[in-house]
């Protein structure tokens, strides 16, 4: 594992924007990522496409197989109530990271402990782990599947609300003047909880003229896809009403628990902005590491002038 990091590094001072993005610290901007093509091969040897038109025929093409956690389609029901009463115990000062993450091991009926562990398991994908953490996660798929549905619903969760408050539109939200649901398709854009899908080859594919042999690695890069000039104008901006009227373009999702993130963000968004009408940060966010899937929130402090409830 510590050679695949080192090999990381490396390719990454070398040049390589994949390599650099594997890392699990900085964001790579997006234009970088497509720059090399439309699709090229990484040098750490998987195939690469951030291109908005390509990475949808990737997602579609039935020779290209994720990982069980990025494809497991199982509907999941919001427990409504369990999500409210964590948003009902909440302080003034809050951690929105924490409280994003309780929320929806509430709302999934979880055992918190067995799943807050298992929360790296789609950066484990493509980013190897503490040794501590790799261990855990040759826990049961069931065990794995319920973590990533926590992880991806805790992850757009608190990325809507970060999204907002760095927009300074909070206020606007809290009012009823941005419908929740243009909030999180903008989100799931701009800021989405799963950033890239790796995929495997189950027989020869041919994609936009490139032939990916079976067996080898095809990485879709969704949050770069997602910014593609070509699709999205000003892509780089958090525009909270850009699919009011049907937006400029489909917006790249994971085949995976988006429903129960969906519905999750939206009912947390909802609860928090009667709660809290004023929320503001209360510091910066701190983002996890080794995490270039998710680039889940660690850590954000946030706080409230006024209280309604």
């Amino acid at each position: 594992m510590q050679l695949t990091r080192g090999l990381h590094w490396l390719l990454a001072a070398q040049g390589d924007p994949y390599a650099a993005l594997l890392r699990g610290y900085d964001r790579i901007p997006a234009a970088a990522l497509r720059e090399p093509g439309v699709v090229w091969r990484s040098r750490t040897g998987a195939w690469v496409t951030a291109h908005h038109r390509t990475a949808a025929l990737a997602l579609a093409h039935p020779d290209l197989a994720g990982p069980p956690e990025f494809r497991d389609n199982t509907a999941a029901v919001v427990d409504r109530a369990a999500a409210q009463r964590v948003i009902d115990r909440l302080a003034v000062r809050f951690d929105l990271a924490q409280a994003a993450r309780d929320s929806a091991i509430a709302a999934l009926g979880g055992a918190a402990d067995a799943v807050t562990e298992l929360l790296p398991v789609l950066d484990a994908a493509v980013c190897p782990q503490e040794p501590g953490i790799a261990r855990l996660l040759a826990a049961d798929g069931d065990l794995r599947r319920t973590a990533a549905a926590v992880q991806v619903a805790a992850t757009l969760t608190a990325n809507a609300v970060t999204e907002l408050l760095d927009a300074d539109r909070w206020h606007d939200f809290a009012a009823g003047r941005l419908p929740v649901e243009s909030v999180i398709i903008e989100t799931l854009r701009h800021a989405p909880p799963v950033r890239l899908v790796p995929t495997t080859a189950t027989g020869p594919v041919d994609l936009a003229g490139n032939a990916v042999p079976r067996g080898e690695s095809l990485v879709v890069l969704l949050d770069a896809a997602n910014r593609d000039p070509a699709v999205f104008p000003e892509p780089d901006e958090f525009v909270p009403n850009r699919f009011d009227d049907g937006g400029p373009g489909q917006v790249l999702l994971p085949n995976g628990p988006v429903a129960f993130a969906r519905d999750h963000a939206e009912l947390f968004l909802t609860a928090l902005a009667e709660r809290f009408p004023r929320l503001r940060a209360d510091g910066p966010a701190v983002r996890a590491r080794r995490a270039p899937v998710t680039r889940f929130p660690h850590r954000h402090p946030v706080a409230s002038t006024e209280v309604s409830r």
